[in-house]
């Protein structure tokens, strides 16, 4: 499935087009991958797992919890950031596919920036959409966590198909070896709207249109960067103002993540392709 890759000023990449794995296919054809896709380590050298173990889960119906862990969850017992080693066991196996060494606890969501007032489009499911909304913050704040501690394994359950590590700018820092900042202007939207997907950004991400969609808008200045071992800083990216982004996709399920947003496209409020999505 295409999706779309858009030019975050806050950190995905910096150009719009559908993609899949190592091309870039556009309307005119098809295009060798740029650096950032090529980068990526070999599918022999990745973990093959699907994004998470059967588990407790919200009833459809149900608001998605602005929590680290939902009720039942093998992890729910975990206070704070904790090593693997020292957690339930049934907790450790639950994030073991993700190869980690240090387990997020239940003050993650504790530590996030209050949660935005969300504004819901006529029409839509108002239950849905608080789902939804919520859903992001919680994929954000694992996000927040994976990149702050240097483990890329967390967010390959935030999305299909390496997402994060495919249009992440800080993914890719850290798959050189380099440490990031975690600046929570980045990870946290100030508003939150839930819209229906528009033609222009449905026929872009081949989904249906009118699909529920969450535009979030992040304030600025918001800026971050990378050091490598040398202790070299430079800057990944920076913006000022006000920036939104449109986010697609499902909320997920079980053990260890949750119910997250797995978010499999973005688009940035100020290219073509979203600006009818982002206008509503």
């Amino acid at each position: 499935m295409g999706r779309v890759i858009a030019r975050r000023l806050h950190g995905r990449v910096p150009l719009l087009a559908l993609c899949t794995v190592g091309v870039l296919t556009t309307a005119c054809g098809t295009v060798a991958a740029p650096p950032s896709l090529s980068k990526l380590a070999p599918d022999a050298a990745r973990p093959k797992y699907p994004n998470q173990t059967p588990g407790p889960t919200a009833a459809s119906t149900d608001p998605v919890q602005l929590v680290t862990y939902l009720p039942g969850s093998a992890c729910e017992s975990v206070a704070v950031a904790t090593p693997i080693d020292k957690v339930p066991t049934a907790c450790a196996q639950a994030w073991s596919r993700f190869a980690i060494g240090e387990v997020p606890g239940q003050d993650l969501l504790k530590k996030t920036p209050h949660f935005p007032t969300v504004s819901v489009k006529t029409g839509l499911d108002p239950i849905l959409a608080s789902r939804l909304a919520v859903a992001l913050w919680r994929t954000e704040s694992f996000h927040w966590f994976a990149l702050g501690t240097g483990q890329l394994g967390v967010v390959d359950g935030l999305g299909p198909n390496y997402f994060f590590r495919e249009v992440g700018i800080e993914e890719q820092a850290l798959q050189n070896h380099e440490s990031v900042s975690t600046p929570e202007c980045h990870f946290f939207p100030v508003a939150i709207r839930v819209v229906p997907l528009a033609q222009d950004l449905a026929a872009a991400l081949h989904q249906p249109s009118g699909t529920p969609t969450v535009v979030a808008t992040y304030q600025g200045p918001c800026y971050a960067t990378a050091v490598d071992a040398k202790g070299n800083a430079h800057q990944l990216f920076s913006f000022n103002g006000k920036q939104s982004s449109a986010f697609v996709g499902v909320i997920g399920r079980g053990d260890p993540e949750g119910a997250v947003l797995e978010i499999s496209g973005v688009g940035e409020c100020d290219q073509p392709a979203a600006k009818s999505t982002c206008a509503q």
